[in-house]
């Protein structure tokens, strides 16, 4: 963005994926899929659910959210997938941001509170970890005096990430097929009993 207005032509070789380490917290069926393809890039894959129990492409080890601190310092990229409920608010704070890698991007796609904002905001300004990709957040729209609008190394996509143009379209498809499901007596698709994580937010 810098580069950007300053009208700056700059070539930055990239590290690449391959051989990193990606953390997936919450392995629903987005969580699956960002699993699926950082393997695809040839990432290590590890995940983390609510059992620790189960299997998923790509992920190479599943551990329940009693190891997530263990877990931490390991990622390269930490991506949060799982939803904003009782059990997970702030479930990312000051604690489990410390035990980050300085080099780590966190992306959260999942429910805005379940990351602690203010101590992130503190992390990244200490410069642990080492950037953002912030979808949601604890209160939506983001207000324009948070500090996170201003942060170099966070990218901000305003609860966007699921937006299509064929969003509509496959709403009602689903919808239509859902119902025909539901009059022949059949499972619905899309349905989740309960969250597929679910801790309470750990001591900072």
């Amino acid at each position: 963005m810098a580069d950007t207005q300053a009208r700056r032509w700059g070539h930055y070789p990239m590290s690449g994926l391959a051989g990193k380490t990606l953390l997936v917290i919450g392995l629903g069926s987005i969580g699956t899929e960002v699993a699926r393809l950082g393997q695809a890039f040839g990432m290590h894959v590890s995940g983390v659910n609510r059992t620790g129990r189960g299997t998923g492409p790509g992920v190479e080890t599943i551990r329940p959210p009693r190891f997530l601190g263990d877990l931490l310092p390991t990622g390269h990229a930490v991506v949060l997938t799982l939803p904003l409920v009782e059990q997970t608010v702030g479930m990312i704070g000051a604690g489990q941001i410390s035990r980050m890698r300085a080099d780590a991007v966190l992306v959260n796609g999942g429910g805005g509170g379940v990351v602690d904002e203010q101590a992130l905001i503190r992390g990244l300004e200490q410069g642990q970890p080492a950037a953002a990709v912030l979808d949601v957040f604890a209160t939506e729209p983001l207000a324009p005096e948070s500090p996170l609008w201003r942060r170099p190394n966070v990218l901000i996509s305003s609860h966007t990430a699921a937006l299509s143009q064929h969003e509509n379209e496959r709403i009602v498809s689903l919808f239509i097929g859902n119902l025909r499901r539901y009059l022949g007596g059949d499972e619905l698709l899309g349905r989740f009993a309960q969250p597929r994580i679910c801790v309470g937010p750990s001591p900072n």
